[in-house]
This record gives C-alpha cells, sequence and structure tokens, in this order.
C-alpha cells in the first residue's frame, strides 16, 4: 500500500497561532478549556457504551438461553426419501405420503397426509440388521415404533426407546405415480414379525388416516413407493 502523501502546514502557520493566541482576551483564554459540548459528547458517549454493553449482556443472555435444535436432514443415514401410500394415492388422484402430526415431537401420531414438500413428510433409513429402521429427516432423533400387533397405531418415539420397529423392505413390483412416473414398489415388515405389515387404515385416502400394522395381505393400502 502506498504512504498517504504528507500534506504540510504553509510557512508562517505556526507562528501565525501563536500571534493569534497571544492576541486573545484573558477571559477567552481561561474559558477555553472548558468546552460544554465536548462535556456533553463524552457524556452522550459513555452512555452509548453503556447501552451498547447491556445489550451485548442482553443478547449473550437469549442466545445461551436458546434450546439445541434438533438434528434435522439424513446425514450419516440413507436419504432423506418420502413414501406414498400407493392405493391412498391412486384413489386421492395425488401424492399421499407417509407423515406425522403435531408437534412432529415423540409420541406424535403416523398419518398419511397430502403431499406439500415439507422435511416433515420426509424419512431417513438407517441401516440395521436385517432391514431399516425409519428415522424422521425434521429431527432424526425420532423413530417409527409402537406395538407389534394387529391395528397398533404407528407413532414417533426416541430412536433409543425400546419400541422401536425395525423393517425388513421388500420389493413388491412397480406403480405408477399420478403424474405418469414409475417406481419400484415396496412392502414393510417388521423384521421380528413378517406376519404384519405396514399399512394404512382401511385403505382409506383422507388426510390424517392412521399408519398401522395389520396382517400381510397383499393389498394395495400395504404397498408403498
Amino acid at each position: 500500500m502506498r504512504a498517504s502523501k504528507l500534506i504540510r502546514p504553509p510557512l508562517g502557520w505556526a507562528a501565525d497561532r501563536r500571534s493569534q493566541l497571544s492576541r486573545r482576551s484573558p477571559q477567552a483564554k481561561a474559558a477555553s478549556p472548558v468546552r460544554p459540548f465536548s462535556r456533553c459528547r463524552r457524556l452522550l458517549t459513555a452512555v452509548a457504551v453503556a447501552a451498547l454493553m447491556t445489550t451485548t449482556s442482553l443478547f449473550a443472555t437469549l442466545v445461551t438461553a436458546t434450546p439445541a435444535r434438533a438434528a434435522q436432514g439424513c446425514a450419516g443415514y440413507f436419504g432423506p426419501y418420502w413414501f406414498a401410500g400407493a392405493d391412498a394415492t391412486r384413489d386421492a388422484g395425488r401424492r399421499k405420503l407417509l407423515a406425522v402430526d403435531s408437534p412432529w415431537a415423540d409420541g406424535s401420531r403416523v398419518y398419511i397426509w397430502d403431499n406439500n414438500n415439507d422435511l416433515r413428510q420426509q424419512w431417513c433409513l438407517q441401516s440395521v440388521p436385517g432391514g431399516y429402521r425409519f428415522r424422521y429427516a425434521h429431527n432424526n432423533s425420532l423413530c417409527i415404533g409402537g406395538v407389534k400387533a394387529n391395528g397398533a397405531q404407528m407413532q414417533l418415539q426416541s430412536c433409543t426407546a425400546g419400541g422401536v420397529i425395525n423393517f425388513t423392505q421388500i420389493l413388491e413390483g412397480e406403480w405408477r405415480d399420478p403424474n405418469g412416473t414409475i417406481y419400484p414398489s415396496y412392502i414393510f415388515e417388521p423384521t421380528t414379525d413378517p406376519s404384519l405389515c405396514l399399512d394404512v387404515y382401511n385403505g382409506n385416502s383422507a388426510n390424517g388416516t392412521r399408519v398401522q400394522l395389520w396382517t400381510c395381505n397383499g393389498r394395495a393400502n400395504q404397498i408403498w413407493y
């Protein structure tokens, strides 16, 4: 960087300045050190600094008090994926996805809902012996779980809890989406009880229809793509 050019004062500037100062009245000389405006400016500066310190302290307190955000996405897992109920999608003429009701937390019900391109309708698949575990992409510390019995409502729960269900993914065939795209289709069976399948209750297609376990029967409401 080039040094800035030093601008020198004109010759005689210092002498002229001393002459001007020597001609000032004693009252002016005495009054010169007292600068009310400068004192006011210092006071305002001190107040501003104090206010800034207070604001900074308050902001730090608020940041410290903010709870940790739940881990989102599928880092370390497969996905994220959406899963559409084949039968419900065909009946509705639009994708009906495996989703979760509010507050999207431990204990929230798993159901089907219209596709809205939301992370809360997406899933990560964690590889486990014999199959996969559904982790919720909106908060991947939560997994699909519940009682392994006919009619048991699926719900979210901590992935470290004992009721988490591991599923075997079985290729069933293909399914045509309402937009004309053909996807591979699957059924999902609990790895410890292959007599049950992930099922949309009664083959309904209404938003909020529960997703449950039911005896595998080969019907379209147990097919997902």
